[in-house]
């Protein structure tokens, strides 16, 4: 509904400002005042294609292109003002009818792609999620520049507290037991480069205290150019 509501509202700016670019008004305007209109349509139009879709832009200007026909077969309008041959500005308002169309069909196609897009990726993650989460996984994303952990999956079993909590490598570690901690830090340490990367088994400190065995399968993505870009793992209790 915000949705739709600020697409009528730029709508109605739209065909507004048409109507005063193209209506009677525009003989009364001084100076290149009434030029200027001929931009904020084109504004306009963007926001209707981003906020209705293909469907909304091409009715919207489907009715702008209607107001500025008519209006310059009645002789107004900046292009009215010009005619030096029969049917110049029905010809040039048909050109600039078609280039505010085709500016919002264009944005509309973009955006669709762009919602489309979103749509499967969040579908591959709801995927994901349900995947990790049937089988109890844990699963993380270490950037080994930066040190933040972006978590996947129900941490409260085998941490003690909830992924949010968790947002670099050093909240990780910080609840690996005492006596696992050095060696846990010292083999995330040589993962950092994506060679050593055998699976780990240390033990996690639970809020309530007790320890549980966890085994850490990790692999390494790389970039284009071979470089390395994160280290994503996999987290089981043992």
């Amino acid at each position: 509904m915000p949705l739709f509501i600020g697409g009528a509202i730029a709508c109605a700016f739209f065909l507004v400002t048409l109507q005063l670019l193209f209506g009677p008004a525009f003989g009364r305007m001084v100076g290149s005042v009434g030029m200027t209109l001929t931009y904020p349509p084109i504004l306009f139009m963007a926001i209707v294609a981003l906020t209705w879709g293909a469907r909304g832009a091409t009715l919207a200007a489907f009715a702008g292109a209607m107001i500025a026909l008519f209006n310059t077969a009645h002789g107004h309008g900046p292009f009215a003002a010009v005619d030096s041959f029969v049917g110049e500005a029905n010809l040039e308002v048909q050109g600039y009818a078609a280039a505010v169309a085709l500016t919002g069909l264009l944005i509309a196609s973009l955006a669709a792609r762009e919602r489309a897009l979103w749509r499967s990726a969040r579908d591959w993650r709801t995927r994901f999620e349900a995947a990790i989460g049937a089988h109890r996984l844990v699963a993380y994303e270490w950037d080994p520049v930066s040190g933040t952990l972006a978590i996947s999956g129900d941490t409260l079993p085998l941490v003690g507290v909830a992924a949010p909590q968790i947002a670099t490598l050093a909240d990780w570690l910080a609840h690996v037991v005492p006596d696992d901690r050095d060696a846990t830090q010292t083999a995330f340490a040589l993962r950092a480069d994506g060679t050593a990367l055998a699976p780990l088994r240390y033990r996690m400190q639970r809020s309530d205290g007790a320890p549980v065995t966890l085994t850490d399968e990790a692999q390494a993505i790389r970039d284009h150019d071979g470089s390395l870009h994160r280290i994503t793992g996999i987290v089981r209790a043992s």
